[in-house]
């Protein structure tokens, strides 16, 4: 065996093993392969512990697609035959090894059956020739079998046999039902002339170009989803970046707005300051000689409350004419408390609630003229309240 083949050959298997043959769920190879209507492919264990979690719905774990839960549960969905038969296939095959077993006597295979898709020693091989069902089969050398394994053009394909006919391949295909079959269903349930059945070979022969048709229009549609989900995420990284310029416009513009109302605040304090100021100086004046009025007032009263209740005829007499005379001089009257005033309020600007910092621009640049004349009305506001408010 070279060692090229040999080298070719486990990367080929290595490749088939992580990028075929491993659920995307547990990281594991299949076991049990159910494959979904969205081609994706799990192991039947990962996809019934998959459905309970999700409450007896069937969603692909990959694409989300919501499919109908057969009556029969995960285990009545169908099985991918392709997986299966593939891992049955390269089951005889160990790329640790560097020699393959006879499947029959386990002596080291020289031959493998393209028909079906068992290893032979020597001995094993030519009594599998004598055999009157496998005489005309056509046994390859392991060499041959290795280089056909690690080669890029060529197909993995392990015999398939009839799922009514264990024994018999899938050699026959019925054009007429589009199914491959066994000899013995076309001699039961797909003769002529109701169907038309050619070889399997010939059958892919035949439909090869449609397939590749196929295989070209899910390439191209592949192709323009990856397009247009990039388109996508190119418009989501431009809102991401709108996003960012339209915060930091609102952050600048309230930074303005709020060092022109503090410049506002601090110019009507000063005016308010200004005009408590005198207003203050003259109360607490007036207080201040209206304290030291009574002061004589009290004393005046305590000296005639003596005076009449302790002081004989002549004393109270005597005093009389300058009591009178006291009282006289010091009477109250409205005129002197005229020059003295509380009024000292803030009459708040009609329109200094209705400033608005602007608007957040959500649709596409036809409708920016209606966003345009907004944009002038706020700025018109804004500048006549400013005006309103240095009155």
């Amino acid at each position: 065996m070279a060692m090229a083949s040999s080298v070719s050959s486990e990367k080929v298997l290595t490749d088939i093993n992580e990028q075929i043959l491993l659920c995307a769920v547990c990281m594991e190879r299949f076991k049990s392969p159910k494959i979904l209507p969205c081609y994706h492919t799990y192991c039947e264990p990962c996809l019934t512990e998959w459905v309970k979690t999700n409450n007896d719905k069937l969603i692909c774990p990959t694409c989300k697609e919501l499919f109908p839960l057969p009556s029969g549960g995960v285990s009545a969905i169908d099985n991918n035959r392709f997986i299966n038969d593939l891992q049955q296939f390269l089951g005889d095959v160990n790329p640790d090894s560097e020699k393959s077993l006879c499947d029959i006597c386990e002596k080291e295979a020289k031959f493998w059956c393209q028909d079906c898709g068992e290893f032979y020693c020597d001995d094993c091989v030519k009594a599998h020739k004598r055999m009157r069902f496998s005489k005309n089969h056509k046994p390859m050398t392991v060499d041959e079998y290795t280089e056909k394994m690690s080669s890029e053009h060529s197909r993995l394909i392990q015999p398939r046999f009839c799922d009514k006919h264990p024994s018999a391949q899938l050699e026959l295909y019925c054009d007429s039902c589009q199914i491959p079959t066994c000899v013995k269903c076309t001699l039961v349930e797909h003769t002529p002339p109701e169907h038309k059945t050619l070889s399997v070979e010939a059958a892919l022969e035949k439909y090869m170009p449609t397939m590749k048709e196929y295989e070209g229009k899910a390439s191209q549609k592949v192709n323009d989803l990856k397009q247009a989900r990039d388109g996508v995420h190119d418009v989501g990284k431009r809102l991401e970046k709108n996003k960012t310029t339209a915060e930091s416009q609102v952050k600048d513009l309230s930074k303005t707005v709020i060092v022109e109302i503090k410049k506002q605040e601090n110019r009507l304090l000063a005016v308010i300051a200004d005009t408590y100021s005198p207003k203050r100086k003259q109360i607490d004046s007036k207080v201040e000689q209206l304290e030291h009025r009574l002061v004589g007032a009290e004393s005046m009263h305590s000296h005639l409350n003596h005076l009449l209740r302790y002081g004989g005829a002549v004393d109270v007499m005597a005093a009389k004419a300058e009591i009178c005379q006291r009282l006289g001089q010091d009477g109250l009257t409205e005129e002197n408390f005229d020059s003295i005033d509380s009024v000292l309020g803030f009459t708040e600007n009609p329109r200094c609630r209705l400033v608005d910092l602007g608007y957040i621009n959500q649709v596409n640049a036809s409708s920016q003229c209606d966003l345009l004349d907004k944009d002038k009305a706020v700025k018109a506001i804004v500048a006549n309240s400013s005006s309103h408010s240095e009155m």
